[in-house]
């Protein structure tokens, strides 16, 4: 599933390709405005469009590319939005939710279990 606040644009080959598309520089410029924060976009397209203050510009060769990112980041969301809070508290372990990245701090004890489930969830 695609976030609200991520828009796509391309247009779609027989092979799977994306490919550019008209007043690329137009689109992303118009995005700030409508509310979104994300553009994935054809990698074509990154040479004629300048970047935008506050908008994450991901630029993609192939429809598979984009559905890796979209599935990506959906993973990512929902491992921290759904079990960040548990683990930072009883592991006392903090997650950076961007990369998905643990560090461990002091862990109390019989919490190894936890800790096992929390490698799982993360890898």
């Amino acid at each position: 599933m695609i976030d609200e606040k991520t828009v796509a644009f391309g247009k779609a080959g027989l092979n799977g390709e994306v490919r550019a598309v008209n007043m690329a520089e137009q689109r992303v410029l118009e995005c700030p405005k409508l509310g979104f924060d994300m553009i994935i976009l054809p990698r074509v397209c990154m040479k004629t469009v300048s970047s935008v203050e506050g908008i994450r510009l991901i630029s993609v060769e192939t429809i598979c590319d984009a559905i890796r990112y979209v599935e990506e980041q959906e993973r990512k969301s929902r491992v921290c939005n759904g079990c960040v809070t548990k683990i930072e508290k009883i592991c006392k372990k903090r997650v950076d939710a961007d990369s998905g990245t643990c560090y461990y701090m002091e862990v109390p004890s019989g919490a190894s279990v936890l800790r096992r489930t929390a490698k799982k969830i993360y890898r």
